[in-house]
């Protein structure tokens, strides 16, 4: 197990200069890091509350400082561990106890429930609870003092859905037995609303306690009559009790000590048993759904005085549970259904007896995991804070065995009763200061032993040849790894520093071997992994199709080669959609890609590469009326302005039309076919002419010859008709494709006429219609360009 570190250095307030490095743990990825503050005296770390920013805060109690005799602290780190503020509060002589613990409000507000003890107002001359609001910065907002008699400790605080402050914890003032239970609920402003009692009539404590979506509250720790048993409670949102459950044995000692909400709406309760387990007291844990019935309990055995001190819930629905293992602090790994993944133990840090209500580990936004408590050996008067990654490793990561059982465990109702509303609460004028200057944040990283190799990887997958990279997961920068030795599985071996490269040439599952060694300090590692290599699927060979622009649509597996699987994906150039089929008028030419999957996940890919002839045009087909008086006509003339004049003639019969004339007088009416062959792919287009004697414009006339004359870029024509029954004429003109340019209607006289059609029209190859209203017949004639 590899790490890397990052280092820091941050300067503090005052004359303290923390150089600080951040390990990560190769394997997990998460940061992990270790912090002692040191004081003068005695310094004392409770419950750590990780805010939704990532920043770590910690409380606790020090003597170290300039007050009256124990003072509560905060500290108050970012999310590598750096401080960021520290301060004291000087309260009522002795302040904090044994279960101080905070909450973040919505608005970034803190809040704190905790004891206050020593010159009591009241006479009592006993502890009495402590309900604080401080801001980002630990600056007090307001704080209320609880109780008026007796002794008195609030052990849990959180903010409510409507914004107010609701607490728990144990008092005697207004006890059913030596000690009882209490809830309360506060305005946001710290104005008492109620409190109420919950007893026995033995010693009663609540510890934990959580708002369900309705506004109820569930509520747990022990009750005490003459043994301690597990407790739950469901209180309405005034207080009053809707159902109460006692847990496990009647005859030993068994507690809840913290409770964790989960985000299904379930419980998971931990502390400790004597009634299960082998040896003393050993950690239980026990879920259980908002009415308390048990969906399952278990139990971790291990030599020694043993508590579970609470449980946070991970991202993958399991839980890591912070305990107590002899005086050294533990963390326990559970999936979703109770069973252990994982267990550490960490010796530099000893939660001691004055947190045995605290809350021992926090989970961070990362994934990792806060433990806070005192430390241990030379620190252990000091507090201690440690972050851990998702695996749980930190620098004194050590494996732990412990034995897990599933005990079947009953349950029983509870005490019923509660009672009284006090209040009397005290506003005070308590003071804070600043430790930055005073306080030693001393490192104990970075921790990277002088020998530490560990190989993971997890089994991989191949194509037949593929090239696959096998890489194992170890970092040889720091890991020291200098010598390394491979067997592929396949005979091949080799020596390649860090990971390999290999192609198998056949199918089948292949034991790898790698031993990564540090010739230098003495270290090895050796990992097996299996490798699955499968045939890939077979898309056939490449294609090459190359047709002509009027060809019918392309079958594109067709043209591939050898035995390609059916059901593939095409696409087209540039990865555009297709569906296997090209269609000379709409698809580009180029690439086709044709790809087949396949269940072992080895894809394969062939190309059919599409490409067009050049091809032929011979203009599209028409219909033209020539007059018999025509005299000589040239068809070339009827060509569309595109199309080339190097093609053939063929008149009704088939027979070819020499150089493309034909007399007008004598021609056979009907379709003559033009053919153009100049290209790989020929063309033809159908001429259908009717050569009519035009009655009544038989004699039309243009001076020199069928023509057109273009003059100054006007295009003037000369005609000359002759025998016109009409003085009046309609005259259209279009081009060769039948779009109309001109449309008018025209005087003649039997002189020859000039018709001027317009500046800047081209009148190259245009079709002139005559149209005779009187005798209803028409004559269609070519105009040619003179020059």
């Amino acid at each position: 197990m590899n790490s890397i570190s990052l280092a820091l250095i941050v300067a503090l307030p005052g004359s303290c200069t923390l150089f600080s490095s951040i390990a990560v743990h190769a394997q997990c990825g998460q940061y992990f890091f270790t912090r002692v503050i040191v004081g003068a005296g005695s310094d004392h770390g409770h419950s750590p509350l990780v805010l939704s920013n990532g920043d770590i805060i910690v409380p606790g109690y020090s003597d170290s400082y300039a007050g009256t005799g124990l003072d509560i602290t905060i500290v108050r780190f970012d999310q590598y561990g750096v401080p960021i503020w520290a301060k004291a509060y000087d309260l009522l002589g002795d302040d904090g106890g044994l279960s101080i613990t905070m909450a973040e409000c919505s608005n970034g507000d803190l809040l704190l429930a905790g004891q206050v003890n020593g010159v009591d107002p009241f006479g009592s001359g006993t502890e009495k609870g402590l309900i604080m609001r401080l801001d980002s910065a630990g600056q007090i907002q307001w704080a209320r003092r609880i109780g008026s008699s007796g002794y008195w400790q609030a052990r849990a605080i959180r903010e409510a859905a409507n914004g107010d402050v609701l607490f728990c914890g144990s008092q005697t003032q207004m006890s059913n037995g030596s000690t009882d239970s209490f809830v309360g609920r506060m305005s946001a402003g710290g104005a008492l609303y109620w409190i109420r009692s919950y007893g026995s009539g033995g010693n009663d404590h609540w510890s934990s306690m959580h708002e369900l979506p309705g506004g109820d509250l569930v509520v747990t720790q022990g009750s005490y009559t003459g043994i301690r048993q597990p407790w739950m409670a469901r209180l309405d949102p005034s207080g009053m009790l809707v159902g109460s459950w006692i847990y496990a044995s009647t005859t030993v000692d068994d507690t809840f000590l913290r409770s964790c909400m989960n985000a299904d709406g379930t419980f998971l309760h931990v502390g400790y048993t004597s009634s299960y387990g082998t040896g003393g007291r050993n950690i239980m844990a026990i879920l259980t759904d908002d009415l308390g019935s048990v969906i399952w309990s278990t139990v971790f055995s291990y030599p020694g005085m043993d508590n579970g001190m609470n449980a946070v819930q991970t991202t993958d629905m399991g839980w890591v549970i912070g305990g107590k293992l002899g005086m050294d602090a533990c963390l326990i790994k559970l999936a979703s259904n109770g069973n252990m993944e994982w267990s550490a133990v960490y010796p530099e840090i000893n939660p001691s007896a004055s947190t045995i209500w605290a809350d021992l580990v926090a989970t961070h936004p990362d994934g990792g995991f806060v433990i806070s408590s005192n430390g241990a050996g030379a620190n252990a008067d000091d507090m201690i804070v440690v972050k851990v990654d998702s695996c749980g490793w930190a620098c004194s990561y050590a494996p732990v065995g412990l034995v897990q059982s599933f005990p079947t465990i009953a349950v029983s109702s509870g005490p019923t009763a509660p009672s009284g509303t006090l209040l009397t609460t005290n506003v005070q004028s308590w003071s804070t200061y600043d430790l930055l200057p005073t306080i030693v944040a001393s490192l104990l990283e970075p921790c990277d032993p002088q020998c530490w190799i560990d190989l993971e990887q997890v089994p991989l997958v191949a194509c037949v040849g593929v090239p696959v990279a096998i890489c194992p997961g170890t970092n040889s920068a720091t890991s020291g790894a200098n010598s390394w030795s491979w067997d592929l599985g396949d005979g091949t071996t080799s020596t390649a520093p860090g990971s390999v490269m290999h192609v198998y040439a056949s199918a089948g599952v292949y034991t790898v071997s790698v031993t990564a060694t540090d010739t230098v300090n003495g270290c090895a590692d050796t990992l097996q992994m299996a490798v699955t290599v499968s045939e890939p699927a077979d898309a056939g060979l490449d294609g090459l199709v190359r047709v002509c622009p009027n060809a019918p649509l392309v079958d594109l597996f067709a043209q591939l080669g050898g035995s390609p699987f059916p059901a593939g994906q095409w696409s087209g150039p540039g990865g555009s959609p297709s569906n296997g089929w090209w269609n000379p008028a709409l698809d580009p030419t180029g690439f086709y890609s044709y790809v087949v999957q396949a269940s072992s996940g080895c894809p394969d890919t062939s190309r059919v590469f599409v490409d067009l002839f050049p091809g032929a045009f011979a203009g599209p087909d028409t219909s033209f009326t020539l007059c018999t008086g025509s005299g000589v006509v040239d068809l070339d003339l009827l060509l569309a302005a595109w199309a080339s004049a190097a093609g053939t003639w063929r008149d009704p019969s088939g027979s070819q039309v020499p150089n493309g004339l034909v007399d007008a007088a004598t021609a056979p009416s009907g379709a003559y076919v033009y053919i153009d062959a100049t290209q790989f792919c020929a063309d033809s287009a159908v001429y259908d002419i009717l050569f009519d004697i035009c009655s009544g414009l038989s004699d039309l006339h243009f001076a020199g010859g069928m023509s057109a004359w273009w003059l100054d870029d006007d295009h003037l024509v000369f005609l000359c008709p002759m025998d016109l029954q009409s003085a009046l004429l309609e005259l259209t003109i279009t081009d060769l494709l039948g779009r109309i340019i001109l449309k008018r209607d025209v005087g003649w006289s039997r002189e020859p006429t000039t018709l001027a059609l317009g500046r800047g029209r081209n009148m190259s190859c245009t079709i002139l219609r005559l149209f005779d209203p009187t005798s209803q017949r028409s004559a269609t004639v070519v105009l040619l360009p003179h020059h």
